[in-house]
């Protein structure tokens, strides 16, 4: 739902020094569905550079998304959850 999106997106924003920026590579479209391949990711308050690589998968409907669900590579998120507990430790 909407509100736990924001409330997600707001906890990821709150680890960067910006919010993480992606890079579109390629997109594929057919009808209401939608796949996006992308590169993103950001600099922590603390310096890491988290870089990921992304799949995004949409279902539009009248110009607006009415589904959504994201893949990535899971290594870089766990080297990320590494840095962050280790900063929350120091």
């Amino acid at each position: 739902d909407k509100a736990t999106f924001r409330s997600n997106n707001e906890t990821i924003a709150a680890i960067f020094q910006s919010f993480p920026q992606w890079t579109i590579n390629h997109a594929i479209a057919e009808g209401e569905n939608v796949a996006l391949f992308c590169q993103g990711g950001g600099d922590t308050h603390g310096g890491f550079p988290y870089r990921n690589n992304y799949q995004f998968v949409f279902k539009v409907r009248d110009g607006l998304i009415v589904y959504a669900e994201e893949f990535m590579d899971t290594k870089p998120c766990y080297e990320l959850a590494q840095v962050l507990k280790n900063d929350k430790i120091s």
